[in-house]
């Protein structure tokens, strides 16, 4: 009986997901096919960016699973029309999510 008992908490441990600080919570979706990886974190860093109206800027983009381990980084260019609208980050978290297709929790 405390074996069975073990193993259940354990398995809740193990499954408990990861929280990244600031990072955007999105529902789980499968990433990658082969893997099975789901990302259900994203978070980004901005960088380029300058008072120059007419240029865009470049963010670093990391995907992470439920227990925090990156699954997938990549660079996603901001347009300068999004890049002028940017008066707070959830101009910028929409676009980089409808670029891969996710959604928010």
């Amino acid at each position: 009986m405390k074996a069975i008992l073990i193993l259940i908490l354990a398995a809740f441990i193990i499954t408990e997901p990861v929280i990244i600080p600031s990072a955007i919570q999105v529902k789980p979706k499968e990433f990658n096919s082969i893997t099975k990886d789901t990302v259900t974190q994203v978070t980004w860093r901005a960088f380029d960016v300058s008072r120059d109206t007419t240029q865009g800027c470049n963010t670093y983009v990391q995907l992470f699973d439920k227990t925090a381990k990156q699954v997938w980084a990549t660079n996603i260019p901001i347009p300068a029309p999004i890049v002028r609208q940017w008066v707070n980050d959830t101009i910028i978290d929409n676009y980089i999510l409808s670029q891969l297709n996710l959604k928010k929790k």
